[in-house]
């Protein structure tokens, strides 16, 4: 059996298994070498959803349990994973605030106007808000 096919076929498992455990296969990439499963990306539950420690936990012994494969190795951006050989080390990674600035802003136009007219009404105001942070 060439290796190419071995890594299809534990390719194919991995996807059974993640399948099997609602995974959201759009967030989180996979793939088989060597005797490492490489996971990568955003461990979300399908369709939207979050999964917790206690939910993980039965997904990683499926996925370590494939054959062929010894080792599991994680770049997730919202878990740390880790594997100490008797038990999983699984934590959430913290999400950074989000912050909005004064730029973050929805323009609605009400009535019809030139590009210009918009542009003019924008750089008015901006200088307006300017004025105001000088006083």
């Amino acid at each position: 059996m060439s290796n190419q096919f071995l890594r299809y076929e534990v390719n194919q498992m991995a996807k059974a298994v993640l399948t099997r455990h609602a995974v959201n296969l759009s967030t989180l990439h996979f793939s088989f070498s060597g005797a490492t499963l490489y996971l990568y990306g955003s461990l979300k539950r399908d369709p939207d959803g979050d999964f917790s420690t206690s939910t993980l936990e039965p997904l990683l012994s499926d996925l370590a349990e494939l054959p062929q494969v010894k080792h599991l190795e994680f770049d997730l951006e919202d878990w740390n994973i880790y594997s100490d050989m008797s038990s999983w080390k699984i934590s959430p990674r913290k999400r950074p605030a989000v912050s909005y600035s004064d730029t973050d802003k929805t323009y609605v136009i009400e009535k019809d106007e030139t590009v210009k007219e918009i542009l003019d009404d924008l750089k008015a105001e901006r200088h307006g808000t300017e004025e105001k942070k000088r006083r």
